[in-house]
């Protein structure tokens, strides 16, 4: 358990519920940037040339992903 205060009225979750919520945030992030992706491949087929397309999206797709990692607390 990390040393922060607890605010009055207010509980820790437990372990348990801490690594399914950190669990969900992870999924939310890598679908988030498999949709990014996925929108780039179909500008890249339909528009532009694929290097122009993941260039120009890359720190999106990252940005999506989640730059840090998620550590349970």
């Amino acid at each position: 358990m990390d040393a922060r205060p607890v605010p009055v009225g207010a509980s820790r979750p437990s372990p348990r519920a801490n690594r399914a919520h950190c669990d969900a945030f992870a999924a939310r992030r890598y679908r988030q940037a498999y949709q990014a992706v996925r929108a780039s491949v179909r500008r890249a087929v339909a528009v532009e040339p694929p290097g122009a397309a993941a260039e120009a999206d890359h720190r999106t797709w990252y940005r999506e992903g989640g730059a840090f990692p998620v550590r349970p607390a």
